[in-house]
């Protein structure tokens, strides 16, 4: 954030996507902020409008617009305009997508195919780091997939990081965690998602390494100092003082909303809190199809942000 001291600007913590300020987002919005979608609190996400465009060989088509076309390979079924496939454009000559493996269409093709249409959602500010995230898991389709994800939830801030979870962090002392800590617990809201990762656990380590993430935990912020969380034990409400320590990793991620609302989500928490645990078997099996790079199939914690529906707020 920029103080006043700094110049007589301040930025927003949180910068909220619509309609009318995406027209104006400049490279100094992008500074410092948080980007959220535009969306109601307590319901899913709304998808910003945007307008399409039929192309034709004079249409300008650049980084980071979305190209709607029909490709008779793809698996995906045929829409009412008789399109299946879309494409992300990186540069002035290519647009990638995924069918298998990540593949490349060139512009001059993409203006001569008939049907194709271009989607111009991307704020123009942000494409640059769009476009650098997807070349940069041009080889790898799962992670290219994930930025996807991330790109159709209006979820910018990975892309203006260059990753999809944030560096970890260290202590010079206790008292520098203890602050830290302070400022996490203060930003929690109910319906946060808690991520862990206990550095002295082997079980920890493996299970965040083969989930290519991070962390190896998540529970669900309830308020009063509480959270609701799935452990070997049983279904539990945990102060969140449980996971103090600078031996754990503790890391807030918020959605941009939710199907029902936080009130009924907590409630179900609640009326589930006693019942078994999680089986090894579901969990190895959660953890095998996150190894393979099928995020969008399990609910292993790692996969759980590269969905791309949270957005990371802060940790400690």
């Amino acid at each position: 954030m920029s103080s006043d001291e700094q110049g007589p600007k301040s930025k927003p913590d949180f910068l909220i996507l619509t309609e009318d300020n995406l027209k104006n987002l400049t490279e100094d919005d992008l500074e410092d902020a948080l980007i959220l979608t535009a969306g109601v609190p307590g319901s899913f996400p709304n998808q910003i409008t945007v307008p399409t465009e039929k192309i034709n060989q004079s249409t300008a088509l650049g980084p980071l617009d979305i190209v709607i076309f029909f490709e008779k390979r793809s698996p995906n079924p045929v829409d009412e305009t008789g399109c299946n496939q879309w494409a992300f454009v990186v540069d002035d000559k290519t647009a990638l997508y995924v069918r298998g493996r990540v593949r490349s269409i060139s512009i001059a093709k993409i203006r001569s195919l008939p049907n194709a249409t271009v989607i111009r959602r991307v704020p123009a500010p942000l494409a640059p780091y769009v476009a650098s995230m997807l070349l940069k898991y041009r080889w790898r389709p799962s992670m290219f997939q994930v930025a996807v994800n991330f790109l159709q939830s209006n979820n910018y801030r990975p892309f203006l990081e260059g990753s999809f979870f944030p560096p970890d962090v260290s202590y010079a002392s206790d008292e520098e965690y203890e602050v830290a800590w302070q400022k996490m617990v203060a930003a929690l809201q109910p319906g946060d998602c808690i991520f862990t990762f206990d550095r002295a656990s082997w079980m920890s380590k493996l299970i965040a390494r083969a989930t290519h993430g991070p962390f190896s935990h998540c529970g669900i912020y309830i308020g009063g100092g509480e959270l609701g969380e799935v452990v070997t034990s049983g279904t539990r409400i945990a102060p969140i003082e449980t996971y103090k320590g600078r031996k754990y990793r503790v890391a807030v991620y918020r959605h941009y909303g939710t199907i029902k609302s936080v009130d009924d989500m907590i409630s179900d928490i609640r009326a589930t809190a006693g019942r078994p645990g999680y089986g090894y078997i579901g969990a190895l099996r959660a953890g095998v199809i996150a190894l393979f790079g099928a995020h969008h199939k399990t609910a292993a914690p790692n996969s759980l942000i590269l969905w791309g529906f949270l957005t990371y707020i802060t940790q400690a």
